[in-house]
């Protein structure tokens, strides 16, 4: 989280951050809302999630917690499974934090919950609670944030792509300049693969990410041969015709 918190500045305000359970903390919503930033976060497995209205909850000035309670307070119900909650500040701070840091986030954050099913999902998780700083349910509706979370997934597909399908899982260099080399010509052959995918899409009027990269082995070693070979007044022509 410590990492994380260092691209924060490379956002611009109002962009839309989505990650997995280990991004859905208070101290990270309370960075994002203090920057103007956005998140979209899959609810962390310790979480306690309760949707019924007004129900009691574990919070500052209420004594000792009891088991099975939330720690967020209910203010308002969105629909069903959808609702807004209050986040209090841990008493815990992090590790990575400074003393000032922390003492200088809210005493808690407005937060919205919402829990959508996967009807007929091939893998095991059936039923998916987010976490978000998008409040306003008309603007955002909950199937919007859950096509926009399952968006996510494709990240984790073009990264196995990226190491399988371009056999990107071992490197050969063995020096730095080598591998740096190595790595161009990968992100050069996947990104020419990616246009033309895009281009394709386009023609088809589908989105891009409905068209799969193939398996087709020797892809990489094809565009690095044509690119050794080329003469350097013609890669930029021999790049388009890859």
């Amino acid at each position: 989280m410590a990492l994380t918190a260092l691209l924060h500045p490379e956002l611009a305000e109002g962009d839309v951050l989505i990650g997995a359970r280990a991004f859905c903390s208070f101290v990270h919503l309370a960075l994002l809302a203090g920057r103007k930033l956005q998140g979209v976060f899959r609810a962390h497995q310790k979480q306690i999630i309760d949707f019924r209205p007004h129900r009691a909850h574990n919070g500052p000035g209420r004594g000792r917690g009891q088991k099975g309670r939330p720690n967020s307070r209910w203010p308002k119900r969105l629909g069903v499974q959808d609702q807004l909650v209050e986040y209090f500040r841990p008493k815990r701070r992090p590790d990575w934090m400074s003393p000032e840091d922390y003492a200088a986030l809210p005493a808690s954050v407005v937060v919205r919950e919402l829990r959508y099913r996967i009807p007929n999902a091939p893998s095991r998780t059936r039923e998916v609670t987010l976490v978000t700083t998008l409040l306003d349910a008309e603007v955002y509706p909950g199937q919007d944030l859950a096509e926009l979370y399952r968006q996510r997934w494709t990240i984790a597909t073009n990264l196995r792509h990226l190491k399988q399908t371009m056999n990107m899982d071992v490197l050969h260099c063995e020096t730095v300049a080598g591998v740096h080399k190595e790595l161009t010509i990968f992100a050069l052959a996947y990104n020419l693969v990616r246009a033309v995918m895009a281009q394709a899409a386009q023609r088809q009027q589908v989105p891009p990410r409905t068209h799969q990269l193939c398996g087709r082995p020797g892809l990489t070693d094809q565009c690095q041969t044509c690119l050794r070979t080329a003469r350097p007044k013609s890669k930029p022509q021999t790049a388009a015709s890859i």
